[in-house]
């Protein structure tokens, strides 16, 4: 084994160039997080499956079959509220994300704009949670839109086509959830 300079250095640079490599590609790392995900993804599924037999294709008991073809008279008695204070009471929720979900838009927006010339971790991490923000507005936004369309038309159950499928089919729900655009408020 020679202990020249040129070999040193030789050895130096395929060690730099080997952990540069790890660094952008850290195929072990992944390999692992990639295991650990599926097992625990695996471990979730299973236990959807064994609670909610309709994910996995079997037949649930009667008493699920009758509960999800309950009629709209039946939600709305079991609701404990009249049909104009529940669509008041979707509306201001609706409404309140809404605000949320724009808020914390615009907001990233501006962060972005201003920010640019100095990024940081920081600033990475309030632009995460900026969106995180937006993307949860939007989400109960879209839920209480979704329940204003049942009420509005009376439809509950899958018999009367009143599923969160058919509210997508049936209506422009990204325009109901932010507002904007020609959906039915």
């Amino acid at each position: 084994m020679t202990h020249s300079p040129e070999h040193k250095e030789s050895n130096f640079l395929t060690r730099m160039a080997r952990t540069v490599v790890w660094v952008i590609f850290p195929v072990d790392a992944l390999r692992v997080i990639g295991k650990t995900v599926h097992r625990h993804a695996s471990a979730r599924m299973k236990d959807a499956r064994e609670v909610l037999p309709d994910l996995s294709g079997k037949a649930g008991d009667e008493t699920t079959a009758q509960d999800n073809t309950e009629g709209w008279a039946q939600a709305v008695a079991a609701s404990g509220q009249t049909p104009a204070q529940l669509e008041k009471g979707y509306r201001r929720q609706r409404m309140l994300f809404r605000c949320i979900f724009w808020i914390s838009a615009l907001s990233t927006g501006y962060w972005t704009t201003r920010t640019l010339d100095t990024p940081s971790g920081l600033f990475f991490s309030n632009i995460f949670l900026m969106m995180g923000c937006a993307m949860c507005g939007l989400s109960q936004s879209l839920i209480a839109s979704f329940r204003l369309w049942q009420i509005r038309n009376r439809r509950v159950s899958q018999a009367e086509k009143g599923t969160f499928r058919h509210f997508l089919a049936e209506s422009n729900w990204f325009s109901e959830a932010t507002g904007i655009g020609k959906g039915k408020r």
